[in-house]
């Protein structure tokens, strides 16, 4: 979207929480033309942008000022008040535990976004070669393919669905004692 008159006042405005008609009047152009740029997914996402780069800078500054309360509240340890040495330590304690807590919630939310990257990736080899052949050989992967059979009755059936494959989720494969695994490898 090239820079129209205003566009940039615009988005500025809007990304700073004024109304469409604040925004626009700042910006020097008509409501009804700044309603149609909102309308504008170019627009849209560079306004989207825009207030991811204002937050961040927010959080910037948030995190250097919360530096510096530490460093406040470090110093209050040592103040002669009982209460006010009581205060600081709860305030440390309690900010300290919390920001602990919300590093590890953001590690294990990282975890289990790999995990479900890492499984999501097994699923897709599995369907790719739900058609192995009988040794487990796979044409689409030379990479070691586990092919599921069932029992049923004397028969012995390949499971063909990447889902049905996965431990306990059908009766009859799996982990299940009727259930065998051949492993082999695409040559």
């Amino acid at each position: 979207m090239a820079d129209k008159k205003g566009t940039s006042a615009l988005l500025v405005g809007l990304a700073a929480g004024q109304t469409v008609r604040d925004a626009a009047q700042s910006a020097g152009i008509s409501e009804r033309t700044a309603g149609r740029r909102t309308a504008n997914p170019d627009f849209r996402r560079r306004l989207t942008e825009l207030r991811a780069e204002m937050v961040g800078r927010a959080l910037g500054k948030l995190a250097d000022a919360a530096a510096d309360a530490v460093e406040m509240l470090r110093k209050l340890l040592k103040a002669k008040a009982d209460s006010v040495k009581l205060g600081a330590a709860r305030s440390i304690l309690e900010l300290g535990n919390k920001l602990r807590e919300s590093v590890e919630s953001e590690q294990r939310l990282a975890a289990l976004e790999q995990s479900a990257v890492s499984i999501r990736a097994s699923l897709q080899e599995a369907e790719r070669c739900a058609f192995a052949d009988d040794e487990g050989r796979c044409p689409a992967s030379p990479s070691p393919v586990t092919v599921f059979y069932r029992q049923d009755g004397p028969d012995v059936q390949p499971i063909r669905n990447a889902e049905q494959a996965l431990p306990g989720s059908s009766p009859d494969c799996g982990r299940t004692a009727d259930a065998r695994k051949i492993v082999g490898r695409y040559q």
